[in-house]
């Protein structure tokens, strides 16, 4: 099986990035190919419907459109962005345990939102 995808990548980055990590062949289909079906469609306006059906055309039409592909420095950088994700949720999840603790030991002290990434703000709680 392979999917075709509009080469807009400022969009489609992740869902390209979610069917290679599923095993799936991926293929880039420039917009300027799909440009005849979109003028030659019933309808006025963008409509998901036809661009699909233009981008599914176009790659069966086209046998050399660009295969994405992950090579060393796209997958180190992905697994570095993954890694990443994970520590700011972990740093999330551990900022509003702080909170809710501060609440119930003290509910009158109420540490500003988003200030619980401040020195300032630790060394008050903690004093």
């Amino acid at each position: 099986m392979r999917f075709a995808v509009e080469d807009c990548r400022h969009v489609s980055t992740r869902l390209e990035r979610a069917l290679l990590g599923a095993g799936q062949a991926v293929v880039r289909v420039p917009p300027k190919l799909m440009a005849g079906a979109r003028l030659s469609a019933r309808t006025r306006g963008k409509s998901d419907p036809i661009d699909a059906l233009a981008i599914a055309r176009a790659a069966l039409r086209e046998p050399d459109l660009p295969v994405v592909t992950h090579d060393v420095v796209s997958r180190e950088v992905r697994l570095l962005v993954d890694h990443r994700e994970d520590l700011v949720n972990v740093r999330t999840q551990m900022q509003r345990r702080l909170r809710w603790h501060v609440h119930k030991l003290d509910p009158e002290r109420d540490p500003a939102p988003r200030s619980l990434d401040r020195y300032a703000t630790l060394d008050g709680i903690a004093s």
